[in-house]
């Protein structure tokens, strides 16, 4: 799974989330996550995820 870099620091910027969680709860068994809307910025669209990293639940 590639996260482009400008989009992981956008997330880390808005959200306080590293780039390693987003993967820990992506590929987790009890996380859950679904497209929210197509972003502004070509190749970008908008997830919510849900689920629990090894640092906090998300």
């Amino acid at each position: 799974m590639a996260i482009p870099q400008e989009f992981a620091e956008k997330i880390w910027r808005k959200h306080h989330v590293e780039e390693y969680e987003i993967r820990e709860v992506l590929l987790s068994r009890g996380g859950s996550f679904r497209r929210l809307e197509k972003g502004r910025v070509a190749g970008e669209n908008l997830f919510g995820a849900y689920g629990q990293t090894s640092r906090m639940l998300l």
